[in-house]
């Protein structure tokens, strides 16, 4: 049985597919191909979010690289834990190495 999803790289929209023998059919580019092969094997997603500071200002955050799709829960989570005391500054980061991803937490906007 085969798997199938629409790649989003580029306006053509390709319906790939991964066959029984772990092939991806159906990209019209290499860049869809490396989309496939991706996202069949282990979806990663970027995260942006906000944390809330001690003294109630919101700051935006994003993950300095693409996570494994299945921790964006935890991530959300472990934010709601976080309340920074010390003033950050656009491209601080705010958690190093989050969830062992070898993934940054840095501010976006403060």
């Amino acid at each position: 049985m085969s798997r199938k999803i629409v790649c989003i790289i580029c306006p053509r929209s390709c319906k790939l597919r991964m066959n029984d023998d772990n092939k991806i059919e159906g990209y019209s580019c290499l860049r869809g191909k490396e989309y496939g092969e991706q996202e069949f094997v282990l979806p990663k997603r970027s995260f942006t979010s906000f944390v809330t500071a001690k003294n109630g200002m919101v700051i935006c955050v994003k993950t300095s690289k693409p996570i494994d799709k299945k921790l964006i829960f935890d991530l959300a989570n472990l934010l709601k834990t976080i309340h920074p005391d010390t003033e950050l500054k656009i491209g601080d980061i705010l958690v190093k190495n989050v969830l062992n991803t070898d993934v940054d937490l840095v501010v976006t906007r403060s």
